[in-house]
């Protein structure tokens, strides 16, 4: 007669030891690290391509304007290097980002129930899919007004923009991640609503501590110390604890059941 209560995957004679988890652990780490180089030297051939599309948002907020942004500059002689490889680690760890995670879940599967796989391989698809989304709503929404408005600040004192390519590279990057990590909330929610932590009831009570709380964040977590870039972050942070409260009350589970 089976045991009520749902085994893991691997059977108790095919468990694996503490250095048979090791060495799986190596072997991940290994794959892991093949991949970023992969993603790494396959994106030094799109460089250019890529440098481009981070100038995008740039070259949208310069439209109409009198004083428009000329090309990003270098002030030392090894600096578009340092940047166009920032540029391809970057783009090669997004690259290689689903394969990394496909990792993870084979390391962590073989401990984790039935039940409990089927919960987590949503959760890792749709973080992922999230995470994107993020990033391209702060390349297509949120950096073009926020760079439109230093420009605009750079007109008001009469000075040029003449920005140089890894200070761009810093601020467009660092809004682009922050963006994609941002955009994890509900699936954060998710996790914590399956687990009985957190319930719509306790999110929809919470609501004005959760907006102060979010518009912090958006004031720490944005590269720049301008309100407009705070605000652009912040409008999309409200909307998703909107969706958050509704996916609390759609996958919410008592700890007692």
């Amino acid at each position: 007669m089976s045991d009520p209560v749902e085994e893991s995957i691997s059977p108790p004679d095919k468990r694996m030891s503490f250095l048979d988890h090791l060495e799986e652990l190596r072997w991940c780490l290994i794959r892991s690290l093949i991949a970023l180089a992969v993603g790494f030297v396959g994106s030094l051939f799109f460089v250019r391509r890529l440098l481009a599309f981070l100038e995008w948002p740039l070259r949208q907020a310069g439209v109409g304007l009198a004083d428009a942004p000329g090309p990003l500059r270098t002030l030392s002689v090894a600096e578009s290097f340092t940047a166009l490889l920032t540029l391809a680690a970057f783009a090669g760890l997004a690259v290689a980002l689903p394969y990394l995670l496909f990792e993870i879940w084979q390391f962590i599967a073989p401990g984790l129930t039935r039940k409990e796989r089927g919960a987590v391989a949503p959760l890792l698809i749709f973080g992922t899919a999230f995470f994107f989304a993020g990033v391209a709503f702060g390349h297509q929404v949120l950096l073009p007004p926020a760079l439109r408005y230093f420009l605009t600040l750079n007109t008001d004192f009469g000075l040029a923009a003449e920005w140089r390519i890894l200070d761009y590279m810093k601020f467009t990057l660092s809004m682009l991640l922050v963006c994609g990590i941002m955009a994890e909330l509900p699936v954060l929610t998710v996790v914590l609503a399956r687990f009985g932590i957190v319930s719509a009831p306790f999110l929809t009570h919470y609501w004005r501590h959760a907006i102060v709380i979010l518009f912090v964040l958006a004031a720490l977590l944005t590269p720049s110390t301008d309100s407009l870039t705070m605000i652009l972050l912040a409008g999309p942070l409200i909307a998703l604890y909107g969706v958050s409260i509704v996916l609390a009350k759609i996958f919410y589970k008592p700890l007692s059941s």
